[in-house]
């Protein structure tokens, strides 16, 4: 069996210039070298490779099962990058993201911004590299979210302090997947989605008439969609004339969401004063709200309208 050298020489020119003609399997595997240890190049804004957060780290394995009994492991909101991307104003479909191929799986850190976990720092498989970089990018590129508990070192290294809770992370991915049903039955119009749905959109997107209809139309106002109850959804979403409607309506205050949270104490942890303010005056209205509840109920029980 012949082997071929690992390089040639020949000339060319007038002035003889020597070319060095290398193997096309040496050549070749130099650039799988040089692809594994030059890092990316940084870049700034929304889904750019932010390396002043973390930058590139060693290659992932099996990030979810713990290689030793006593490995350290973290809870962590998990994603996977959308398949097929929407760009620009003529709608430009491509697969995965600048940075990201299809389906790469990312490990999302919490909340750092306060704008609504609309732009996402994350870490994940670098396109073209079989290392992690950490990224800041939409939220909307990402789908099949869930809640994972995790022991890949770097990951846990990265996340550092900003570490998940369990039932924060579990909180979270309620909540996306939450607004998405609502976006989609707002999509399609609230009158052809059940009473119930159109309800819990109407109060998420703060439509006060939508959530008269929606109960004219034999919406349970306590009924639980998603995890919450159209009372601890505004809570933690709308505004306090959306929950002082509901409560109007004969809203349970004290009826928990999924996670065991009611109202008052979505409005607490969010920081929703206006909102709790609402909710503490329903619970003790005072004279004046006994008065007119009274007065309420005398009318609608002699039928004077």
């Amino acid at each position: 069996m012949t082997t071929q050298p690992w390089f040639r020489e020949t000339t060319e020119g007038a002035g003889g210039t020597l070319i060095v003609h290398l193997n096309s399997a040496v050549l070749a595997g130099m650039v799988r070298v040089i692809g594994l240890l030059a890092p990316a190049i940084p870049e700034t804004g929304p889904g750019a490779l932010a390396p002043t957060l973390g930058g590139i780290g060693p290659e992932i394995t099996n990030d979810e099962a713990p290689p030793s009994p006593d490995a350290v492991g973290v809870w962590c909101v998990v994603a996977n990058v959308t398949k097929y991307q929407e760009y620009g104003l003529d709608h430009e479909i491509r697969l995965g993201t600048k940075h990201f191929s299809p389906n790469t799986k990312v490990y999302c850190f919490p909340p750092l911004w306060g704008d609504g976990y609309v732009d996402i720092k994350v870490i994940g498989r670098h396109r073209g590299s079989p290392r992690l970089a950490t990224l800041i990018m939409p939220k909307k590129r990402l789908t099949n979210w869930r809640v994972k508990m995790v022991y890949h070192p770097h990951v846990v290294r990265e996340l550092g302090e900003y570490r998940w809770q369990q039932q924060d992370a579990e909180t979270m991915v309620a909540s996306i997947l939450f607004w998405d049903a609502a976006r989609e039955a707002k999509r399609h119009g609230l009158d052809a989605a059940a009473p119930e749905v159109a309800l819990m959109t109407a109060v998420l997107f703060k439509l006060p008439d939508e959530i008269e209809r929606a109960l004219d139309r034999g919406a349970d106002i306590d009924a639980c969609w998603n995890g919450w109850t159209p009372l601890t959804a505004a809570a933690t979403f709308a505004t306090a004339p959306i929950v002082e409607l509901l409560i109007e309506h004969g809203a349970n205050r004290t009826a928990a969401n999924s996670f065991g949270t009611t109202a008052a104490e979505a409005a607490r942890r969010h920081w929703h004063n206006e909102v709790l303010a609402v909710i503490e005056r329903a619970e003790s209205p005072g004279i004046l709200g006994i008065l007119r509840k009274w007065w309420e109920i005398l009318r609608g029980a002699s039928g004077d309208y």
